[in-house]
This record gives C-alpha cells, structure tokens and sequence, in this order.
C-alpha cells in the first residue's frame, strides 16, 4: 500500500496551496532580512565611522546630545 503525501495524507494540517504560500513568505522573509541587514546599525555606523553605540544613542537617547533634532 503506498503512503499518501501531502493534503491527502491523513494527519496533514496545510494543503498544496498553503505550502506555496508559505514557500512564498519564507523567500520574502529572506529578500527582508537581506535588506534590513544592509540598514542595520552597525553598517550605518561604518557608513558614518562612528560606533554601533553611537547610532544607537543617536537614535534612542531623546535627552541626549542629538535630541533636539
């Protein structure tokens, strides 16, 4: 007796077009994640030659030296 795959395997929760779906988010999870990691601090730090932290502080720190901008 062969086994089912997929949809028509008794126990499966997601059928073929969830799969595609699901193929499909993952490949625009990935194309993000390559893109943020272009923005991430430390590359706008080196972009700018200051440290991680600096971009940081410039971003979060309201009270600090960049809070009035």
């Amino acid at each position: 007796m062969a086994a089912y795959k997929g949809s028509r395997h008794h126990f499966s929760k997601v059928t073929e077009e969830d799969v595609e779906l699901i193929i499909e988010l993952d490949q625009e999870r990935r194309r993000v994640k390559e893109l943020l990691e272009t923005l991430s601090q430390q590359s706008i730090a080196s972009k700018f030659g200051i440290s991680k932290q600096r971009v940081w502080e410039i971003c979060n720190a309201r009270d600090g030296a960049w809070g009035h901008v």
